[in-house]
């Protein structure tokens, strides 16, 4: 047999559940509870977190990822305040019997109790006394009309400024998706631009006047003569034609388009979600940092155009290196950012999370030196040579006097074709060897999305290696020509995507983990 106030409390709790789940009935409620004298001893969501509670779920993330749920519900309660404050407004009205008693934080979120006075007084009667000036006493309210003005209630809860995390910034991740998005998109068309021999066919650098393309013949004949005066016009393409120039050109044209647009989406809601306050704090230095990142590209860019011009029929290698260098870190940081942001998924790692997260990170570093180098092969043509595998020239690894033919001999590490295909080859195969070892070990010792991570990202490795191959010894007719150019242009999309899952992997494994 239940005792008359657990009986009392459930009512209580009843009707305040009605009032949640159906605002136009909350005025019934309460008139409802008043008729029949009922005791309010609910829970009432009054106003939105304090600072406190907030900065208390800040240092609970940073020691415990699953804390950021409870951020998640804090907020989720929030949009129950006005109704909350126009509840409690009325039933003050309604019941002058009742106060306040004391608050208490529940989940960060602020709870008022009301309770009954010792004294009991039947509703509409008046316990103020006269008023102080003219004496007169005050009229009992009139329940009909405080629940119209309830309803038309004239001074709405100010709004309430929800405090920007790395949990809820779901835009910030979105727009950093779209940005990753456009970058690897311009790192294929800039690989068809140097395959296409198209690099060099815009001798002028202009970052604002250079968004238009020629546009009548006589820009077209201006341009083309411009683009006669550098050495790889009379080496290469001496019978060349307005029309042919007109092909290159536009490779190159939509290369440099491309990397002003990826400036202006950047750059723009960038401005634009820290004006309105959008923003993580903690995200805020590294987005500058991808911001300068990005105007350093733009400057290694006409660099390496400007290495070809004089004395050169191409761009020198090593300054194409850097350049593809500077675009996957540029890809990888805004990769590392959006995957920290908005809801998180965490991994139960059983032992050996320090051994995970320092071989996903070798390996992320190991494919960042793998695409460097794979600059160097593709400003050297080091592709067209030792056209075979897994041998080179008959041997898995060329005689020294081959390797090392160049002086001084650190010259052979960017200007010897075959030193550095050698190179190629073997960071692949290390790669290949440590994704294996982290897969096992992920298998083995993880679950959820390490686990998962560990797969995706050893198949876009053995992907990357098929394709690496095949792009190599696939150089004679049928497959030379457009064929070969697809499968290079995929064997260095590919490139881009272990990369990126590299990265997600890395980063997932360093913040996402949770050891048993």
């Amino acid at each position: 047999m239940a005792s008359p106030r657990a009986r009392q409390d459930r009512l209580d709790a009843s009707l305040f559940e009605d009032a949640l789940h159906a605002p136009d009935r909350i005025a019934f409620v309460v008139e409802q509870a008043a008729d029949r004298d009922h005791e309010f001893n609910v829970a009432l969501p009054v106003e939105a977190p304090p600072a406190c509670a907030l900065k208390r779920i800040d240092l609970l993330e940073t020691g415990f990822p699953e804390a950021q749920h409870m951020r998640g519900k804090v907020e989720a309660r929030r949009d129950l305040a006005d109704r909350a404050h126009r509840f409690i407004a009325l039933a003050r009205h309604l019941i002058p019997r009742l106060k306040p008693r004391y608050s208490n934080i529940r989940s960060g979120a602020v709870f008022s109790q009301i309770g009954p006075t010792r004294q009991r007084r039947p509703l509409g009667v008046d316990k103020r006394g006269p008023h102080p000036l003219t004496g007169r006493r005050h009229p009992p309210p009139n329940p009909r009309r405080l629940m119209e003005d309830w309803l038309h209630f004239p001074q709405p809860v100010p709004a309430i400024r929800h405090h920007a995390t790395e949990a809820n910034a779901r835009a910030v991740r979105n727009w950093l998706w779209i940005v990753a998005g456009l970058v690897f998109l311009m790192v294929i068309v800039g690989g068809a631009t140097r395959l296409t021999e198209s690099g060099l066919s815009i001798v002028q650098w202009k970052p604002v006047t250079g968004v238009l393309p020629p546009l009548s013949q006589q820009e077209w004949q201006e341009a083309f003569e411009a683009y006669k005066q550098i050495p790889q016009y009379r080496e290469l393409f001496p019978d060349m034609d307005v029309a042919g120039f007109k092909y290159i050109y536009a490779w190159e044209w939509a290369h440099r388009l491309l990397g002003r647009v990826i400036g202006v989406v950047f750059a723009v809601p960038l401005i634009w979600f820290w004006a309105t306050g959008r923003l993580p704090r903690s995200a805020k230095p590294k987005l500058v940092g991808i911001l300068a990142l990005g105007a350093l590209q733009g400057g290694v860019g006409w660099w390496m155009v400007a290495s070809g011009l004089v004395n050169r029929i191409e761009v020198a290698q090593e300054r194409l290196a850097i350049h593809l260098l500077l675009a996957a870190l540029i890809f990888s940081a805004c990769l590392w950012v959006a995957g920290g942001l908005g809801p998180r998924a965490v991994s139960l790692v059983h032992g050996g999370a320090g051994r995970l997260k320092a071989v996903a990170l070798t390996i992320l570093a190991f494919v960042f030196l793998q695409i460097f180098v794979g600059g160097l092969v593709a400003g050297l043509r080091a592709g067209l040579v030792n056209n075979t595998w897994p041998l080179m020239d008959g041997v898995f690894i060329p005689p020294a006097d081959v390797l090392w033919r160049l002086e001084p001999f650190w010259t052979n590490l960017v200007d010897n074709p075959v030193t550095v295909q050698f190179f190629h080859r073997m960071i692949a195969y290390l790669i290949f060897a440590l994704a294996l070892g982290h897969l096992l070990d992920a298998w083995m010792n993880a679950e959820g999305r390490a686990r998962r991570g560990a797969m995706i990202l050893f198949g876009h490795v053995l992907m990357q290696i098929a394709l690496g191959v095949a792009t190599l010894v696939l150089v004679e007719p049928p497959f030379a020509g457009d064929p070969h150019l697809a499968l290079a242009l995929a064997h260095q999309a590919i490139g881009m995507a272990v990369l990126g899952v590299a990265t997600l992997q890395a980063r997932r494994l360093v913040q996402d983990v949770i050891t048993n």
